[in-house]
């Protein structure tokens, strides 16, 4: 896995969720500080319907976006979001389903939101979530979840992930605020590890974990000592 998998779909938007890649990797991003500080998470905007329709949400930062989607039905349940001139795509799941995405590229303003189905759905969009673990931790889950975290001071760190699925397992590290609070703005690139990872340093800052699995898993952010 490169960082030349990272979906593109009409310009430069990213979301993070599976790739199609072979085996388990993770891929940081970092940015510079840029925009005004913000100190507790933007009201979540819901939407739903029952077949394929077209709905708008607006979205008020330049920080990534979280969808958190249910589907219930038996049908292709895909989900597209179009933000001045590119479509990208959140979701292209087979049945029932029930996870997260992150769209990276945000530009604030009005996003039409194509979902494709047949079938009960709801999506949930939101933004500046505030930590709700730490690095170094661990986290746990099942299936493709979207985690806040915070560094407390640059650290070094090993991360160990563990998967049991059968489709492919990606993760994702986003820094999205630095330590005053100011939103990062990111950048395509990034360095790509597999198995036992060692992340340099890991900036003071506020950062978003994406992982897409289809299983159980586990990740474990380890201090190395300087």
């Amino acid at each position: 896995m490169t960082s030349a998998d990272a979906p593109r779909v009409g310009g430069s938007s990213r979301v993070l969720r599976g790739l199609g890649a072979a085996s388990a990797g993770v891929l940081l991003y970092w940015g510079l500080a840029d925009g005004l500080a913000h100190s507790a998470p933007l009201a979540a905007q819901r939407v739903a319907g029952l077949r394929d329709r077209v709905v708008s949400v607006r979205i008020r930062l330049r920080d990534p976006v979280v969808v958190t989607a249910r589907y219930s039905g038996f049908s292709r349940f895909r989900v597209y979001v179009l933000q001045r001139g590119t479509r990208t795509l959140v979701f292209d799941e087979l049945g029932s389903f029930q996870g997260q995405a992150l769209v990276v590229d945000a530009t604030p303003g009005r996003w039409r939101v194509h979902v494709d189905t047949v079938g009960a759905w709801t999506l949930r969009f939101t933004q500046s979530l505030q930590p709700t673990r730490e690095i170094p931790g661990e986290l746990r889950g099942a299936g493709s979840r979207v985690f806040a975290v915070g560094v407390r001071r640059e650290v070094a760190v090993s991360v160990r992930a563990t998967h049991r699925g059968r489709e492919p397992f990606d993760v994702r590290i986003v820094g999205y605020r630095d330590s005053r609070g100011f939103s990062r703005r990111l950048f395509a690139g990034g360095v790509v590890v597999r198995g036992r990872t060692r992340i340099r340093a890991l900036p003071v800052g506020t950062y978003y974990v994406a992982v897409t699995a289809d299983g159980s898993w586990a990740l474990r952010f380890s201090s190395l000592a300087s």
